[in-house]
């Protein structure tokens, strides 16, 4: 069933994800995996364990048999620990990550009522203002969210053991720049970066569409997990897909406007649809 949480992340004009924080007196173990409990009330008001997915919303945990190892080893570092393989969940160790704020989630949707001992979902409540709230959930906004998309015109290589790190000390700034497992571009600072843009026009399981504007050489990071059957063209042309600061993608983008494409091209599949 739709939820009224559901229907006010539905009107977000950008791109933008969520998840679901329900923490309660059962111990952590019952309260953080939730696909264990997704048909209680209270799980399924969170719109946790992939009850989003009919919606049409993104968020970034759930269960899933087939996880991208970039992103398994980017939420252990998010998390401090681990999780169980087929299980992703945000657990109150990654609450104050900056890695958090990488991937695009700009809400968390929590119980309404909270309990005495409940101190860290307390917390959330009075660091995030309240943009929606029923009788069962808050939905709390996060306003140091990355966009899905942005511009930098610095980066450097790194090797990938040492990216996470980096992010998540604080030492490097994801803002300005980008930490690549390759050699980067050429890139140049424009004499104002503030109006460098970059929208998202078109969004779809298989193709993705942005329209980016800068007054230098720059490189579009985008929030979505790098895999290499996605490709990457710059008006029309085919354009380098970087890994960027360890699980997201990155495309080279030249001065001026330009329209820039990514499409899933998998010649796996095709194969696997010709047998």
């Amino acid at each position: 069933e739709n939820t009224g949480a559901a229907e006010f992340l539905r009107t977000e004009d950008a791109p933008a994800r969520y998840f679901g924080f329900g923490p309660h007196s059962h111990g952590e173990k019952r309260s953080f995996r939730y696909n264990n409990w997704f048909a209680e009330k209270d799980t399924t008001a969170l719109l946790a364990s992939n009850l989003g997915t009919p919606s049409g919303l993104q968020s970034i945990q759930g269960y899933n048999a087939v996880h991208i190892s970039r992103y398994d080893e980017y939420l252990q570092a998010l998390n401090g620990r681990s999780q169980g393989y087929h299980n992703t969940d945000v657990i109150p160790q990654g609450l104050d990550s900056p890695l958090l704020d990488l991937l695009n989630v700009r809400y968390t949707i929590v119980p309404t009522d909270e309990q005495p001992d409940q101190s860290v979902l307390r917390e959330l409540k009075d660091t995030h203002p309240t943009v929606y709230s029923d009788d069962q959930v808050d939905v709390l906004e996060n306003r140091d969210a990355f966009p899905r998309a942005w511009i930098v015109h610095s980066a450097k290589r790194v090797a990938k053991v040492k990216t996470l790190k980096l992010l998540s000390s604080g030492e490097v700034n994801p803002r300005h720049a980008a930490l690549l497992e390759h050699a980067p571009p050429n890139l140049s600072s424009p004499a104002d970066a503030s109006e460098d843009n970059a929208l998202v026009k078109t969004y779809k399981a298989e193709r993705i569409s942005l329209q980016t504007s800068t007054g230098a050489p720059g490189l579009l990071v985008l929030s979505e997990a790098y895999y290499p059957a996605w490709k990457a063209y710059v008006d029309g042309r085919p354009a380098p897909l970087y890994v960027a600061d360890h699980v997201l993608r990155a495309v080279p983008v030249p001065a001026g406007e330009h329209t820039v494409e990514l499409r899933y091209e998998s010649w796996s599949l095709r194969v696997g649809l010709v047998v």
